[in-house]
């Protein structure tokens, strides 16, 4: 796979304005679900009961939802063919498969930007559900 690859018809380009404000709105979608499953979560606790189950599946399908359009638009802007497998993969192995795809789809030079950038993501996904928590306590 060749990360230089020019971009498909009709694919934004990454350095275009629409594609990076996707990107913005797709990210900080993730980041307001961590948020409220985190608050979901820290509400449930404080009433000592569980977590309600449509929360759960609501909330994972919700993260592999945009996961997946985050991972197709970055795609499709960097003009790399999207497997079935790779498809796949990202629906049932998210994290790692992201891991894997960043290193693999950045051009030389720009991997460990990309992997510093993961890493950062993940962070503020740890504290978006943790201010969630917080949140809770305040409510319940």
């Amino acid at each position: 796979m060749n990360a230089e690859m020019s971009t498909l018809p009709g694919a934004p380009d990454i350095a275009s304005s629409a594609h990076a404000s996707a990107m913005r709105r797709i990210l900080a979608a993730i980041l307001v679900t961590m948020f409220v499953s985190g608050l979901m979560s820290g509400v449930a606790e404080q009433r000592q009961m569980e977590e309600p189950v449509w929360w759960s599946l609501l909330s994972a399908f919700l993260l592999n939802f945009l996961t997946f359009c985050w991972f197709r638009l970055d795609r499709d802007a960097r003009g790399l063919r999207r497997s079935m497998w790779a498809n796949i993969a990202i629906l049932l192995f998210g994290p790692v498969t992201i891991l894997v795809y960043v290193l693999v789809s950045r051009p030389r030079g720009q991997k460990l930007r990309g992997l510093a950038r993961l890493v950062g993501f993940f962070v503020l996904l740890v504290f978006a559900a943790s201010l969630g928590m917080i949140a809770a306590a305040g409510i319940a």
